[in-house]
């Protein structure tokens, strides 16, 4: 049986320290991110830690969370231009990284415990 509140109900967010990082995780997604048309999925993505957890909307926007740094990771993007977004949530950073990706974009996850890289096309 899972324990903590969570799972049995009472959450308390001033006993969760995370929870204004989570606040600010979920208006960035609902603000920028189309998940409700996402599904599992890192087939454009290559030399990720198994920890990694990635979704995608194929042909239109596609999500990498990572947990820790890690150099040479590739996106190979399908045609076109593309917007990279870094999302920073343990620091609420939004970072744009570029408007004009395309073909096959290399890049590095930085040391943190919770980072979301955001691929869109233009």
């Amino acid at each position: 049986m899972k324990l903590g509140h969570y799972f049995s109900g009472g959450f308390n967010p001033e006993e969760h320290t995370a929870a204004v990082n989570l606040k600010w995780l979920s208006e960035a997604i609902e603000a920028d991110i189309a998940f409700w048309h996402m599904a599992p999925g890192a087939d454009i993505f290559s030399n990720l830690d198994d920890g990694f957890r990635a979704m995608s909307w194929p042909g239109r926007e596609y999500v990498l969370g990572t947990n820790l740094a890690r150099t040479g990771m590739v996106a190979q993007l399908p045609a076109g231009k593309w917007t990279v977004t870094v999302y920073d949530v343990m620091a609420k950073k939004r970072t744009k990284v570029t408007g004009a990706a395309s073909g096959r974009f290399v890049f590095d996850s930085p040391d943190s415990r919770a980072v979301l890289f955001h691929f869109k096309r233009n």
